[in-house]
Order: C-alpha cells, then sequence, then structure tokens
C-alpha cells in the first residue's frame, strides 16, 4: 500500500509449491539461482528423521527383538548390526518373514535428480492398513534410495541414543550400476560399517553382505580421506567432480538447520 489508500503493483512471480515428497533436485530460489546443491542433499536427512508413529512403532518393535536376542554385554557394533538385521527380516517379502511384505525393486536411474520418494511414514502406513483390509499379504514396493532412507529413520532414536552415526553412502562402485545405495553406521570406535541395499537384500546371506559393503565403504573412506572430514564438518560431502555423495544425517541437519517433517 502507498500510504493508506493507494494499492502498488509491485509485479508478479510465478512460484511452484513441490509435493513434500519430491527431492527438489536443481531447485532454484526466487531469484532464478539453483539453491546450494549440497543443501538439498542434506534434505534427505528430513526422510531419515520421520517421528511419525507408525516409524516409532515399528523401531520399538526391532529394539525390543534385538535387546532379547543378544547378550547384554554385547558390543556396539554387535547391538547395531543385529538391529539392522531385524529391521530387513520385519520390512521385506519373506516365505520365512515379512512382516510389512515390501517388495524391493531396482531402479537404474541417475542420482541425484529431481524425483519423487516415498516418506518413511507413507510406506509403513500404506502396507499396514492395505493389510489389514486384506486376508491376503498384497506387497507394497520400495526402491533402493527409499529403503536407505527408511532403515534411517527407523534407526534414529535407538542409534543417537547409543552414539551410533547413521549415513547414506552412494557409490557406484560396481560397473552394471548407474548408482549403488550403501546404509552405513559408524559407533564410536570409529569403525564405519555398512550394508549394501539390493534387491536380494532380504533373500542374500546377511553377514555376507555387511562383510562385504563394510569392505567397499572403509576401501573408499581410506583412498578418499577428504570424505570423512567433510562428513565430521559439514555432514555431508559431494563434488561434481566425483560420483561419490556422503550423508551424515545428524551432523547435516545440525549443519542446514533442517528440522523434521511434520
Amino acid at each position: 500500500m502507498d500510504g493508506h489508500t493507494q494499492e502498488v503493483d509491485a509485479g508478479h512471480h510465478p512460484v511452484k509449491v513441490l509435493s513434500r515428497k519430491t527431492f527438489p533436485w536443481r531447485w532454484k530460489n526466487s531469484q532464478g539461482d539453483i539453491v546450494d546443491e549440497k543443501f538439498v542433499l542434506s534434505s534427505l536427512s528430513v526422510w531419515a528423521s520421520d517421528p511419525d508413529s507408525y516409524v516409532k512403532r515399528l523401531a520399538k518393535e526391532i529394539s525390543i527383538q534385538t535387546n532379547v536376542s543378544l547378550p547384554d554385554d554385547s558390543g556396539l557394533e554387535e547391538i547395531a548390526e543385529k538391529w539392522i538385521e531385524k529391521c530387513i527380516k520385519k520390512l521385506f517379502a519373506n516365505p520365512k518373514w515379512g512382516q510389512y511384505n515390501l517388495d524391493l525393486i531396482y531402479e537404474d536411474r541417475d542420482f541425484p535428480d529431481r524425483r519423487k520418494i516415498q516418506l518413511p511414514r507413507s510406506i509403513l502406513r500404506d502396507q499396514y492398513e492395505m493389510q489389514k483390509r486384506n486376508k491376503d499379504k498384497q506387497q507394497g514396493e520400495i526402491d533402493r534410495l527409499e529403503t536407505a532412507l527408511l532403515m534411517a529413520a527407523l534407526s534414529k532414536n535407538e542409534f543417537e541414543r547409543r552414539g551410533i552415526k547413521r549415513f547414506l553412502i552412494v557409490y557406484p562402485f560396481s560397473k552394471k550400476n548407474k548408482v549403488d545405495y550403501f546404509f552405513a553406521w559408524l559407533s564410536s570406535e570409529e569403525k564405519v560399517y555398512a550394508i549394501l541395499i539390493d534387491p536380494k537384500l532380504a533373500e542374500s546371506n546377511f553377514h555376507n553382505n555387511v562383510e562385504s559393503a563394510t569392505n567397499i565403504i572403509t576401501d573408499l573412506f581410506r583412498s578418499n580421506s577428504s570424505i570423512r572430514q567433510e562428513l565430521n564438518t559439514n555432514g555431508i560431502y559431494f563434488e561434481e567432480s566425483t560420483p561419490i555423495i556422503a550423508i551424515d544425517f545428524q551432523n547435516s541437519m545440525k549443519k542446514y538447520s533442517i528440522s523434521e517433517v511434520r
């Protein structure tokens, strides 16, 4: 308003509102400039920190079963590894188990790129409600990136309480894939562990997967010391010149003041 009576035309600027399920790669601000890519990648910590009741309920079940199945004097490495194993058994379709009966699908797409990512709450809620309505279990689909983020969301409270860090590592180590996704964790002893998110995750030998993936990520960190340095300082490693992305979910949220999804 000009004074008290005259309207001033400030012009018009169209604003595109994205769904909250959209990973906004190549996001532009109101001036048309690309938003800091490290900040956008760090926004994945929103998916990895979903505080929804469906997430908390399953996380509690996994924690109880993990604690029951391990000796009282178990170390952090044993607890974290058993926790992830129980998580996989709860989530994925398998003749022996698979409470949520999810089907882990393979999508060979470029990353990072703008795309839809299901929220952990949506994955669990939709599958839970669908199974409650039907006598026969129906499979819901989840891809590799969504799986890594769901595992991160489920483990958030338990791992942070124990001082265990959670990471997403995007590293195309195999020539057959454009992208390979790893969920990794780091205990207070500063030794990194990882699991490769693969469509055969539920059927393959869990401990062999952890051993192989841990060796791959350990070698990656050893050969590129700047990854660990950037994760400790900024919570994220990303360089246009390399196909490697690493995100420390807890550190990146603090660095970029990112809030949990509500």
